[in-house]
């Protein structure tokens, strides 16, 4: 799942998955192209992010 469809599920901003992956605590797969690719794993981290921070 790319960025966007993730920012969309987790209710999170761009902004917030990208310090959640300079902090280390997700790692989304980075194709050739330069897209990242998010796990399941990652989506669940950020869905209960999401729902700690609310």
């Amino acid at each position: 799942m790319y960025i966007k469809e993730v920012c969309k599920e987790c209710k999170l901003t761009k902004k917030a998955i990208e310090y959640y992956e300079q902090q280390g605590l997700i790692a989304p797969i980075i194709e050739d192209n330069g897209y990242r690719n998010y796990t399941d794993d990652d989506i669940l981290f950020l869905k209960e992010v999401g729902s700690l921070k609310n």
